[in-house]
């Protein structure tokens, strides 16, 4: 799969492939002892392992954002239960800002469960990739329904 004029490179009618992951980063929020921006950690560790497109999960970040790390040339997304309630869930994505100049939409989140990602391909096609948490088996049944 690949993106033709996108993503990668900017060499003109190529095809260039594309890594697409996902990743239970357990939470995207910042504590007052860290040292740098968990958003900043994760888009380190895409860029080493040369991840174009993560789907997160457990963001745990509130309501709808989007957050660009210029440095490591990442852009989140997420989609999560708003600030006043308790947050253990939350989805997004985590796109190179490469390839988010590319895109139609940006990510749409549908609750803080599930967040869809829509990528013009060649030809008219396009590929929709989908970020979901589900809960665990220590959660209650309340939750997972």
């Amino acid at each position: 799969m690949g993106i033709q004029y996108c993503g990668r490179g900017n060499e003109k009618k190529k095809q260039l492939p594309f890594v697409v992951a996902g990743w239970n980063v357990r939470t995207l929020l910042d504590s007052d002892h860290q040292l740098e921006r968990k958003t900043a950690i994760v888009a380190s560790v895409l860029n080493h392992y040369n991840i174009d497109i993560a789907a997160l999960s457990e963001t745990r970040f509130p309501d709808m954002g989007k957050l660009e790390e210029v440095q490591s040339g990442y852009v989140f997304f997420w989609k999560g239960l708003s600030s006043s309630e308790t947050r253990l869930s939350g989805v997004g994505f985590a796109i190179r800002s490469s390839i988010v100049r590319c895109l139609d939409t940006l990510p749409h989140g549908v609750s803080d469960r599930t967040m869809s990602l829509r990528i013009p391909l060649r030809n008219g096609r396009y590929m929709t990739i989908i970020s979901v948490y589900a809960p665990t088996l220590g959660d209650t049944v309340e939750t997972k329904e």
